[in-house]
């Protein structure tokens, strides 16, 4: 639910334009297990804030928030 945005956009929506290029490099070399990888990445970068929630609705706000290309 929360990677829809990521799947669709394969991570335009994530990943500043600027270093865009490197993960479509990496994305065509390695395929699907680098997408997963750049998402484990990403959560794990953020697990204190998730954590630190109760509710669903509170962790797809906090995932929406934080995963912008300002955050980068």
């Amino acid at each position: 639910m929360f990677a829809m945005d990521w799947i669709l956009t394969l991570y335009s929506v994530l990943i500043p334009y600027d270093c865009h290029h490197i993960f479509l490099t990496n994305f065509m070399k390695e395929g699907w297990i680098y997408f997963y990888k750049v998402v484990l990445n990403f959560l794990k970068s953020i697990e204190k804030e998730l954590c630190n929630e109760d509710e669903l609705c509170d962790v797809l706000i906090t995932l929406k928030t934080l995963a912008t290309p300002a955050r980068n």
